[in-house]
């Protein structure tokens, strides 16, 4: 009898979700989305600080007035 010593195949390659040419698809489109994103803050004015614009409200003045000698005690 003559031993066998053939080594074990390494078993099958890794496989990944999509195919390679994929993979560089959908990352040349999510490059092109974060530099259209920052195109678009660019001209927004981010740079400047300029994104946000705040309405100011105009001041109020409230007036709440207690009878000390007739107010229940939440009221105090």
């Amino acid at each position: 009898m003559m031993s066998d010593n053939r080594q074990p195949s390494p078993g099958p390659s890794p496989h990944w979700l999509i195919r390679r040419a994929d993979q560089a698809v959908v990352a040349t489109l999510v490059v092109a989305g974060l530099v259209s994103t920052v195109g678009w803050w660019i001209s927004q004015g981010g740079v400047n600080g300029r994104l946000i614009e705040l309405e100011e409200a105009e001041p109020r003045v409230a007036a709440f007035e207690v009878d000390v000698n007739g107010a229940a005690w939440p009221e105090l």
